[in-house]
């Protein structure tokens, strides 16, 4: 099988100046008879030269070089003669053998790598945007205990544990939380524990007060999120802190 060859079309183009019209040898060509049509001229060499990074080649299609490029830009070779030798005059072009040489053109000549590596630039600055974005959300999110610093599990446990007043580190909880992960105790075991202080303090109005231990005190070597509590479970309570969690594993899972 003949393997086939994609090709590829460079493109080139001409970058005009805003103040282009306003440039004396531009402003002068205008004011000679034909001047708009001399400016198109003007223009249009220049797009011929785009290829050849401000060159035009004479291929000796005609018999004159002039003649050539009047053909190729197909306008009148009056015209386009005068254009030649009015650029010549004020050392725009240098006519040179078989070429005709713009002079400072290729700063406004762009090309088809350079538009990709504007874009690359373009791209890895809005990268960097973005990366910052999602820095200051991850920073805002932990602060908010939203974050992927903690694990998911952990966050749900942190978010059902009974408020207290004082103290309460979330980050010192994590270390215990971990430590006991890593002892082999199971987020199902901690979630239970948590689940029924969550009613304990409820039922005996410590929820809030500087009464419910810190969550790192609960989560530690005392191991009191074995404890039974001494309350016996409220199904519909407990039902509504697992709608409650469920609903926060999905919230977690779409930051």
């Amino acid at each position: 099988m003949s393997k086939i060859s994609k090709k590829y079309t460079k493109f080139f183009w001409l970058k005009l100046k805003d103040n282009f019209f306003a440039n004396k040898f531009v402003k002068s060509l205008r004011k000679q008879e034909n001047g708009a049509i001399k400016v198109i001229i003007y223009i249009k060499l220049q797009l011929l030269s785009l290829k050849n990074i401000g060159v035009i080649h004479y291929s000796r299609l005609e018999e004159d070089f002039i003649d050539e490029i009047a053909m190729q830009i197909e306008e009148e070779k009056s015209l386009t003669k005068d254009v030649v030798l009015f650029l010549q005059t004020h050392d725009l072009i240098l006519l040179k053998g078989d070429q005709c040489i713009f002079n400072n053109i290729k700063g406004d000549i762009a090309t088809e790598s350079e538009s990709r590596e504007r874009v690359a630039k373009y791209r890895a600055r809005m990268k960097i945007r973005l990366d910052d974005a999602k820095k200051n959300k991850i920073e805002k999110n932990t602060k908010n205990g939203l974050g992927k610093t903690y694990t998911e599990d952990f966050n749900i446990v942190w978010e059902i544990y009974p408020k207290r007043t004082g103290g309460n580190s979330k980050h010192d909880a994590f270390k215990k939380y971990m430590s006991r992960i890593k002892e082999g105790v199971t987020h199902e075991e901690i979630y239970a524990g948590v689940k029924r202080y969550l009613l304990f303090c409820d039922a005996t109005n410590k929820s809030g007060t500087e009464y419910v231990k810190m969550a790192s005190t609960f989560l530690g070597s005392g191991k009191h999120y074995l404890e039974k509590w001494g309350i016996q479970n409220e199904s519909a309570k407990s039902d509504k802190i697992n709608a409650a969690a469920e609903s926060l594993k999905q919230q977690y899972r779409s930051c």
